[in-house]
């Protein structure tokens, strides 16, 4: 397989993982369609492409980028474009000088955020035609593994949407496999009406997989409070604001399940939420699905 190895998201900034394959070149046009099955069809959602890049001559090369919405483009190591934001544009343009033969390592970042979704990456040189960065000259990276190896039968937290910022007006209910949202000035479903005054009730159980202290993260925009076992152990409700609390550790068991109430309010403009972890052997990651219980 040559080409680049796409790792497809269903948010806009790379996070709620869905799906891997390797794209031959970089050219797509989805419009307002979703660009794959896995991912929800509301025009938000993005991309890293990763791999190498094996360049025919030994001179300074120049990568454009056409896209909308937002690119980075790494090569070497080297951020040559970083047009990170909601525009439109069919010229973003990079140098770099590469040697004949030699693979550099490129990344290439994108997302779409509303209305048509397009990117495409091209190449020109002193002995190079402006034209698509051809398949022969792309290596894909290996996939990444974004799934949990934390051992755990869990199915997700229960959830309970609200088309109020108070946790009154109740719309939907279901099961969240983990808690790791950005909803852009969207709102978290259909059945919501207000894009921006909304909030979220998830419940169940967390089962840690080893004995030993554990952090939690919660990331927020506007406000969030966490509650576990019957403990409140931050209490951002009110804060209104774009942040990041963590607790003290909390000693817990393997194999216990304790009690987990995570609250969320959006009260204007963007909205999201993430919940984290830090303990024994474990990184700081989202809470995974195999640790989390609806009942």
């Amino acid at each position: 397989h040559m080409g680049l190895r796409g790792d497809y998201f269903d948010n806009i900034d790379l996070t709620n993982f869905k799906l891997t394959r390797v794209d031959k070149t970089i050219d797509f046009f989805w419009g307002v369609n979703s660009p794959a099955k896995e991912i929800r069809n509301d025009e938000s959602y993005s991309v890293r492409w990763t791999g190498k890049i094996r360049p025919l001559y030994s001179e300074e090369y120049t990568f454009y980028i056409s896209r909308d919405n937002g690119v980075r483009l790494w090569i070497d190591n080297k951020l040559i474009i970083d047009k990170w934001d909601n525009l439109v544009g069919l010229d973003e343009m990079g140098k770099i000088y590469l040697e004949a033969g030699k693979l550099y390592d490129i990344k290439l970042e994108y997302f779409n955020n509303t209305g048509n979704g397009f990117v495409k990456l091209e190449w020109s040189s002193a002995s190079t035609v402006r034209s698509i960065v051809p398949t022969e000259c792309l290596y894909p990276a290996e996939p990444k593994h974004y799934g949990s190896s934390i051992p755990g039968k869990g199915i997700g937290l229960f959830y309970e949407y609200f088309d109020e910022d108070n946790l009154t007006n109740p719309k939907e209910k279901g099961i969240d496999s983990v808690i790791d949202f950005n909803w852009g000035v969207g709102s978290p479903s259909k059945s919501i009406n207000q894009d921006q005054k909304f909030s979220v009730r998830w419940t169940g159980f967390i089962q840690v997989p080893y004995d030993g202290d554990y952090v939690f993260y919660v990331s927020y925009d506007d406000g969030a409070s966490l509650w576990i076992d019957r403990q409140l152990l931050i209490d951002k409700w009110t804060a209104s604001e774009i942040n990041t609390a963590k607790t003290e550790a909390i000693s817990l068991k393997a194999g216990q399940r304790v009690e987990v109430m995570l609250l969320y309010r959006n009260t204007g403009l963007a909205g999201s939420i993430r919940l984290e972890w830090e303990g024994p052997g474990i990184e700081r990651s989202v809470v995974p699905q195999s640790c989390l219980y609806p009942r």
